[in-house]
């Protein structure tokens, strides 16, 4: 009976090492700062990285555009006849525009 009760013992104690070690590995698969976080942090950071540098490109692209405004008169002319669509005198202006549709084809005679 001793022994059989000791047998008992060993394995319930058994279980409850594997049962800790299943959690401890649970845990750090799925907990707070486990693998799976810590995958989707990278993830994250590596996206933020790439808009860092999209936008560090943008950013040299404007001062060049700035510096451009700054110093050439030309295109500070450029830019205000563009926004506020004037010409110059003896100048011709073509304006492209999209073709209407024409829905006329759908109610066809029949």
């Amino acid at each position: 009976m001793k022994n059989r009760h000791r047998t008992v013992r060993k394995e319930l104690c058994l279980i409850l090492v594997i049962l800790f070690c299943l959690g401890l590995i649970g845990f750090a698969i799925f907990g707070d700062s486990g693998w799976l976080r810590l995958q989707a942090r990278q993830r994250q950071y590596e996206d933020l990285q790439a808009e860092i540098s999209h936008l560090q490109l943008r950013n040299e692209a404007l001062k060049v555009r700035i510096d451009k405004l700054a110093e050439d008169p030309d295109t500070v002319e450029l830019e205000i006849r563009k926004r506020l669509l004037r010409i110059k005198p003896g100048e011709t202006v073509y304006q492209i525009t999209q073709p209407e549709e024409n829905h006329d084809h759908d109610s066809g005679s029949r």
